[in-house]
């Protein structure tokens, strides 16, 4: 059954299954392409968090791993009017 493809930008049918299926084959190997590239950074800066300030649930500044603020700090700051202070964010 024939149907258009947006990512081919053509119609999809039974002669140009290898273009569609390129197509996505591509997509994914251009994905675990750029996980490859960013794993080794990220590992390293895990790496780095964990020596400078150990593993903890909330650091001082109320920040979670790689200084990202947990999502019920952001939303009592929001909720109690004071607004999402700056030096958190």
């Amino acid at each position: 059954m024939d149907h258009h493809c947006p990512w081919v930008n053509n119609c999809i049918g039974l002669g140009n299954y290898r273009t569609f299926a390129l197509a996505v084959f591509y997509l994914v190997l251009g994905c675990l392409y750029g996980v490859m590239l960013l794993v080794v950074p990220f590992i390293e800066t895990l790496g780095n968090q964990f020596r400078k300030h150990g593993v903890r649930l909330y650091y001082r500044n109320m920040t979670g791993l790689l200084d990202i603020p947990h999502l019920p700090v952001l939303w009592n700051q929001w909720k109690h009017g004071d607004g999402i202070e700056e030096d958190i964010v």
